[in-house]
């Protein structure tokens, strides 16, 4: 990852969430129906959840990338707690490792919390980039957009 890129929590970077929810509106809720208010509000419980969280990339004040560990992520695995969801990297910014830098800090993060395990689910095609961080597969053509979950176990 560039040395000017910085990894904060969303909640104190607040400027930003505007631009995170945007984001992450655009690449997965809006085709499921939702409304970009629906976004930031569940950021902005995110913010305020000791269990939760989102972290930014940022080139100064600069939105490059988010990620977040919530509580729930695929309804058909709701038994399954927590998740990291909506990994995101601008296009531009791509193939820097900052997707890679994103994950191990929340893996970091959500330990420093007392999490001890990590769930994900993603688009098949992106199984490489999760086993190569060290995720184990679970699970192939979960719900119906036929995911992939995974865990990693934070030790």
């Amino acid at each position: 990852m560039p040395s000017d890129i910085t990894i904060s929590q969303l909640r104190h970077k607040s400027d930003m969430l505007a631009r995170v929810a945007d984001s992450i509106w655009h690449t997965w809720s809006l085709n499921r129906g939702l409304q970009l208010g629906d976004v930031v509000g569940k950021l902005e419980r995110i913010c305020r959840s000791d269990s939760e969280f989102t972290l930014v990339a940022h080139k100064e004040e600069k939105f490059v990338g988010t990620i977040s560990v919530i509580e729930t992520d695929l309804d058909e695995r709701a038994e399954l707690t927590p998740w990291v969801a909506a990994v995101w990297v601008d296009r531009k910014f791509r193939k820097l490792h900052i997707g890679s830098s994103l994950m191990n800090a929340a893996e970091q993060s959500a330990k420093a919390i007392g999490h001890d395990i990590l769930h994900l689910c993603c688009a098949p095609q992106l199984s490489a980039f999760y086993t190569g961080l060290g995720w184990t597969k679970v699970e192939d053509g979960v719900g119906n957009s036929c995911s992939s979950v995974f865990k990693k176990l934070l030790s």
